[in-house]
């Protein structure tokens, strides 16, 4: 997790979000690369770059996103010439996100899961990501 660590979310939240108002207006998303033949990527949101270098597994934190729709560009890491997914994103304010790049490189897509950020009282919430590798992996049999 080389470059993928707390200076891109500083990049993040000083960069890309530091003109939104209040955590009320928006959403937390975090980003996972799950597809294993993929090379390491660079993400961007509205043409700016969250993430940079993220290579297989690797996963940010959630970061502040405003609610509403959002441009995601996925690209091989250090070549914007082509991006290997585009699309449109829609996320609710007060919402929680994990947004993954998973299948293999020639049917990659994303999936996008709503969190649940709710834990009861006395106990220990665990989010478990790698059903989506456990699938992938499944799916290839």
């Amino acid at each position: 997790m080389k470059k993928f660590g707390l200076s891109v979310i500083a990049l993040v939240l000083s960069l890309a979000f530091a003109n939104f108002a209040s955590a009320a207006e928006n959403a937390m998303v975090r980003i996972f690369h799950a597809s294993p033949d993929a090379p390491a990527v660079d993400v961007y949101v509205n043409g700016d770059a969250v993430v940079e270098g993220a290579e297989f597994k690797d996963a940010t934190d959630y970061l502040e996103l405003p609610a509403g729709k959002h441009m995601v560009e996925i690209y091989p890491a250090g070549d914007m010439s082509n991006a290997v997914i585009s699309t449109e994103l829609e996320v609710m304010a007060g919402q929680a996100y994990t947004v993954a790049a998973i299948n293999d490189l020639t049917n990659l897509e994303l999936s996008v899961t709503t969190d649940t950020m709710m834990v009861e009282e006395g106990k220990r919430k665990y989010v478990l990501v790698t059903f989506l590798l456990m699938h992938q992996q499944l799916m290839s049999v």
